[in-house]
């Protein structure tokens, strides 16, 4: 239920011959999540065929750090009435992201 509806949208991303998190198990959390209702739109997965827990064949890593690059900045422009976190101490302030800014930046 969570995940369904989280704020921003998440990826997956899972080498297909790791020994030490098996690719059943993304494959298990990634049909949970669909069976819960969680839309493709939200979630995205990616798997790379061969590569054990460093994902690292094919010169996969450059393109995960494109992927995860472009999927960071997705988040950054993302605009929505999200809270943003105040760093000053422990909590959320119950200000929309644009008046958070113009706050801190006055």
């Amino acid at each position: 239920e969570g995940f369904k509806n989280v704020a921003g949208k998440f990826a997956l991303m899972h080498g297909t011959g790791d020994d030490n998190v098996h690719y059943q198990h993304a494959a298990v959390l990634a049909d949970l999540l669909v069976a819960k209702g969680v839309s493709p739109d939200k979630f995205q997965m990616v798997a790379f065929t061969d590569s054990d827990h460093g994902i690292s064949l094919h010169g996969a890593t450059e393109w995960i750090y494109k992927f995860l690059t472009a999927k960071l900045w997705e988040e950054v422009e993302r605009k929505d009435d999200v809270f943003v976190h105040q760093w000053s101490r422990r909590g959320v302030l119950d200000v929309p992201v644009g008046e958070a800014t113009e706050r801190a930046v006055a």
